[in-house]
């Protein structure tokens, strides 16, 4: 594994965490959303309408319609920096730490299902911007293809004894491992703190933006 995978993967597996964090952390304290995806909440919406119940389908439009918009700001956004000091990626870990804060910290009188719609934008953004490492195609915030790739990589390592297979082999498992370490910490720490866990994510983030704001020069991204 060469030195900008290491560099790189230096931002990834912590992203990897905090998406797992989020993921459960939703569930947890969120009514059972699962944040980091629109599948779900696509066949809701279509159960909805064809059910009759119109409630429940419109609550389900609003986190796909937060989710396309924050890979609108992630395609969008980036054209327009005219600043070569400051990239991207640092933008969009900071607005995803205030969009953490201001869950933790959204009155409690706001229905969790609503206090969760920040969640969708900041997951959509992490997706569309951190989304490979060195060309090799990555996702930090769920897992389906992530396993898929590490399945796909190990058998061709072991069909074509390809050092290179098993490289991309142990990035998709490393990741997938913080995701799941993400999990158990998002649980655990729901379970303390209730809906303040979240800020954990920002200290995370906080390590994440010095490591771009330092070494950003170093990755692809």
């Amino acid at each position: 594994m060469n030195s900008k995978y290491k560099h790189e993967l230096a931002v990834y597996l912590p992203l990897a965490f905090v998406g797992g964090f989020l993921e459960i952390y939703t569930y947890i304290n969120m009514s059972g959303l699962f944040a980091n995806a629109q599948t779900s909440n696509l066949v809701l919406l279509f159960n909805g309408l064809l059910s009759g119940n119109i409630p429940s389908a419109v609550y389900c439009v609003m986190p796909v319609i937060l989710y396309i918009l924050g890979i609108t700001v992630t395609e969008l956004i980036p054209k327009k920096m005219r600043d070569p000091s400051v990239r991207w990626p640092e933008y969009c870990v900071l607005i995803e730490a205030v969009c953490m804060a201001g869950v933790a910290f959204c009155p409690k009188i706001i229905p969790a299902r609503v206090s969760a719609l920040p969640v969708f934008f900041l997951t959509a953004m992490q997706y569309n911007t951190f989304k490979s490492m060195q060309g090799q195609g990555v996702s930090t915030v769920f897992c389906t293809n992530n396993l898929r790739q590490a399945v796909i990589h190990f058998w061709r390592w072991k069909e074509k004894k390809d050092g290179a297979q098993a490289v991309y082999m142990s990035v998709y498992v490393f990741v997938i491992g913080m995701f799941i370490l993400g999990v158990v910490a998002g649980f655990s720490l729901s379970h303390l703190w209730g809906v303040k866990a979240v800020l954990a994510c920002d200290v995370v983030m906080a390590f994440v933006f010095l490591r771009l704001r330092f070494h950003g020069h170093k990755f692809l991204i």
